[in-house]
């Protein structure tokens, strides 16, 4: 939501009305509006659950908001923007109950104090659903998903933050990756098409990626129940979905679905029929390459 970012030194006069930002090992907790008293006004969410649709605007004192935090970071866009506007925005705004799907982190709330409006889609990808489509080990045919963030961010299933990778096929989690870095793994997506969908409709989207890399509350990855198809989907739409494991379903048979349930692939497989029609013998043929 915010370009940049700079340390702060807590020994310094911080200024009423900046934008702070509670970091932890490279994670972003909470973002506040800092007050004359040292307290802080933050968006609260009634449960923190990547569905949680209400919040209230509240002020936090500054050790509970500075809690599990390891940096502590200015926005520096704050710079540009009258600190007396934000702070009153802030105030104005306490007691508020806001529904609706905003980020869990309070972000699109207090950009929205600094600048006196909502933050915008900085580019083509924010709030988009990513696909892209390949052959993996040469033999699979798949897609991968994800949706994209601002500042040329994407979020998805990932291994990538794996120490040490025991197998290509393990240890998948709701991650970030910058786009470049997304292509050069992948290879360049293209953007699912949804009919009538509106600006807010991508924010939407965004803030429920945002959520679900924040609270790591997506769940594992499972091929069947919980692939990249399904993250993006739901990011899309609140429901989860997955036309790749119907086409995969209708095409294996029970003994074949219960090993790739025990050893689930990093994509969602689409149409396994391919394989077996184009590639290999048997279903169990391909299995063996793969595993």
């Amino acid at each position: 939501m915010f370009a940049e970012y700079e340390p702060i030194d807590q020994s310094e006069q911080l200024s009423p009305g900046i934008v702070i930002a509670a970091n932890k090992k490279d994670t972003l907790l909470r973002y506040g509006i800092l007050r004359a008293d040292g307290k802080v006004i933050v968006q609260v969410a009634d449960s923190r659950t990547i569905d949680c649709s209400r919040f209230k605007v509240s002020v936090m004192d500054w050790p509970l908001f500075v809690e599990d935090a390891d940096l502590l970071l200015r926005c520096t866009e704050s710079t540009e923007y009258s600190y007396s506007e934000c702070l009153s925005r802030a105030e104005g705004a306490l007691g508020t109950l806001l529904e609706g799907f905003y980020s869990i982190l309070g972000d699109d709330f207090t950009y929205w104090c600094l600048t006196g409006s909502h933050a915008l889609p900085d580019s083509d990808i924010y709030g988009e659903h990513l696909i892209v489509p390949f052959d993996e080990f040469g033999v699979l045919k798949a897609k991968h998903h994800a949706i994209g963030i601002e500042y040329h961010g994407v979020i998805h299933f990932t291994d990538a933050n794996q120490t040490e990778k025991t197998k290509p096929l393990s240890g998948l989690n709701i991650g970030y990756s910058q786009y470049h870095k997304f292509v050069e793994e992948f290879g360049v997506p293209f953007i699912y098409p949804y009919q009538a969908e509106s600006v807010g409709d991508r924010i939407i989207a965004r803030n429920r990626a945002v959520n679900c890399l924040t609270l790591k509350g997506f769940g594992d990855y499972g091929l069947f129940t919980n692939n990249c198809e399904h993250f993006a989907i739901w990011c899309k739409t609140g429901a989860k979905d997955s036309a790749q494991v119907s086409d995969l379903i209708k095409n294996l048979s029970p003994v074949v679905i219960a090993g790739l349930m025990k050893k689930p692939h990093p994509v969602a497989i689409t149409s396994l029929n391919n394989i077996i029609k184009g590639h290999v013998k048997s279903p169990l043929d391909a299995l063996k390459k793969l595993f």
